[in-house]
């Protein structure tokens, strides 16, 4: 083991007791974050690893907190450009219809925002590359009306959410890593694409989008890197779990060296 790894739900999310703040959602999330790495007796600074819409938190909370952390990976995680993007290729009764029944923006289309996925409808029809075992599907329907009103309150702040992004998406010298998925248009099937109402053509202009937003991801820092992961989907950490870790040891290794480095002057 090259380091001790910390992962939680969010407030009212599985396990996660529910608060209810008069608070902006976002900076509701990432304060509750900074109280429970308080609370927890870690001790700063942090690498924070965050997937899809964690990784949007994790990118305020470094521009936040910026002393508390050492480093951010992103896999796969939220742009703000990610609603415009979308605008216009879906029905706004298809989208409405996938809100009202938590089976939030489909994989692999919708594949920037991943919210705990916590219907068994959703996880069979819609994740192919997360072979969920009986037992998590156990823990995930036991969970699912606790979590309900939490991550329908996540999927109506999506907005501001993105937003805030946004705002506050530079993180000044911060080491930043960006791992992002890329799957061939040509690995789409055709009963995908009907499921979500979409054309090919439509689709290959959300994806050259996607890559523009990838891109993007790169100038969040003066110290940033872009990892592009072919053959991919959305969840990179389930189909190349080796080549994800690799990417954290790499960093940890380059935090320690510069840490040791100044010490040692």
């Amino acid at each position: 083991m090259y380091t001790r790894a910390c992962a939680y739900d969010r407030s009212g999310i599985m396990w996660s007791e529910p608060r209810l703040l008069n608070q902006e959602f976002s900076n509701r999330v990432i304060d509750e974050l900074s109280s429970l790495l308080d609370a927890s007796g870690e001790s700063a600074p942090y690498l924070l690893v965050g997937h899809s819409l964690g990784g949007a938190y994790a990118t305020l909370f470094a521009n936040k907190y910026p002393s508390l952390v050492a480093g951010i990976i992103l896999i796969d995680s939220s742009h703000p450009d990610l609603e415009s993007n979308l605008d216009g290729h879906f029905s706004a009764e298809w989208v409405e219809d996938l809100e009202d029944n938590l089976l939030i923006w489909s994989e692999p289309i919708l594949k920037n925002l991943g919210l705990l996925r916590i219907t068994s409808k959703y996880t069979e029809h819609h994740e192919p590359e997360v072979d969920w075992s009986a037992t998590e599907h156990k823990i995930i329907e036991g969970f699912r009306p606790k979590s309900f009103l939490a991550l329908q309150s996540e999927v109506k702040a999506l907005t501001d959410i993105l937003h805030q992004l946004g705002l506050n998406k530079y993180i000044g010298d911060i080491p930043l890593i960006a791992i992002d998925a890329h799957l061939d248009i040509s690995a789409i099937s055709d009963s995908e694409l009907k499921k979500i109402a979409l054309s090919r053509e439509s689709l290959e202009s959300i994806f050259k989008e996607q890559t523009r937003m990838h891109q993007d991801k790169a100038n969040w820092s003066s110290d940033a890197e872009l990892l592009t992961f072919k053959n991919t989907r959305h969840y990179i950490q389930f189909q190349s779990p080796e080549k994800v870790d690799s990417v954290i040891q790499s960093m940890v290794a380059k935090y320690r060296m510069k840490t040791a480095n100044r010490n040692s002057q």
